[in-house]
This record gives C-alpha cells, sequence and structure tokens, in this order.
C-alpha cells in the first residue's frame, strides 16, 4: 500500500476498551456510543500508534493473521476506524494500486466483514438512571424503556 507518510493514529481521549474472547468493546464517553471490534479490525485498530506505517501495519497484520494482508482490505478498515472516529486525523490516503475486486471480498481478506464494528448507542448518566435497559422488566409503575426500546407484550426492554 503506498501512502506516503501516511501513520495512522488510534484515538485514545475520552475512549475506555475492556478486551473479550476475540473482540474489543470501545466506549466512547465523549459521543456515549458503544462499538465492538472484532479481532482483525481490533489488532489494525491496535497497530495505529502514529509510529507505524501502513507498510508497517500490513506485516504486522500478516504475521498474526498468517495470510497476505491485502492493501485495499487495509484501506478500507482504517476508512471504518476513521468514519467510527476511532482515529484521529485525517481520513487514510486511498492507495494508487486499490484492485478493482469488490469492498465485500477485500472486507473478507482481512476478516472485516459484517459484525467487524459493531455501533450502539449509550444511554447518558441521566437516562440510564431514568429508563430501563434493554432486558429489564418494563410497564406500568415502571420507569419507561431506554432510547431505542420500547416494552414488549412479554414486559421486558428490547
Amino acid at each position: 500500500m503506498k501512502s506516503g507518510g501516511y501513520k495512522p493514529r488510534a484515538r485514545s481521549k475520552d475512549l475506555i476498551s475492556a478486551e473479550l474472547p476475540d473482540e474489543l468493546v470501545v466506549l466512547d464517553t465523549r459521543s456515549h456510543k458503544s462499538m465492538v471490534l472484532n479481532a482483525p479490525l481490533a489488532l489494525l485498530w491496535r497497530s495505529c500508534t502514529g509510529s507505524n506505517s501502513i507498510a508497517e501495519i500490513a506485516a504486522k497484520l500478516e504475521r498474526a493473521q498468517q495470510q497476505r494482508a491485502d492493501s485495499g482490505a487495509i484501506w478500507l478498515g482504517l476508512n471504518k476506524l476513521h468514519k467510527a472516529r476511532l482515529l484521529e486525523g485525517p481520513p487514510p490516503p486511498r492507495p494508487h494500486n486499490l484492485q478493482s475486486s469488490s469492498r465485500r471480498e477485500m472486507m473478507k481478506k482481512l476478516g472485516l466483514g459484517a459484525g467487524a464494528l459493531v455501533v450502539g448507542l449509550l444511554p447518558t448518566p441521566a437516562q440510564a438512571a431514568s429508563c430501563t435497559p434493554k432486558f429489564g422488566a418494563c410497564g406500568a409503575g415502571l420507569p419507561a424503556c431506554c432510547a431505542g426500546l420500547h416494552c414488549t407484550g412479554s414486559g421486558d426492554c428490547e
């Protein structure tokens, strides 16, 4: 991947992360969003130190996944991280040699297909104290379900 001097840096301010088996949960305390990164995307994000070039990141991914890291898939992964506001600075430059394979094919090559990055909204502290979270009991006399949820006929917020 030819990208000049682009050295992506993962954002760390206002983020809390927790490792889970095969994924990384990142909470953005500024936007009140939670993001779940699958293992390949988490490795890509952790490799964005601000001192690693795209070529160095590609080599690291190749060693970890024991397969060739496709430049298009790396670019799409970095783009996905940038759109989720998990990278500092400008978006990654599009590689000049980006092959014409489909976006889906490129994402599969790096393990960045569907579910690589899942984003959800977190309730604010005030909302959390005054609403019922997912799968919580709801109904007459109980707090309303949190934003984006509804009370089902069985009395659970979903």
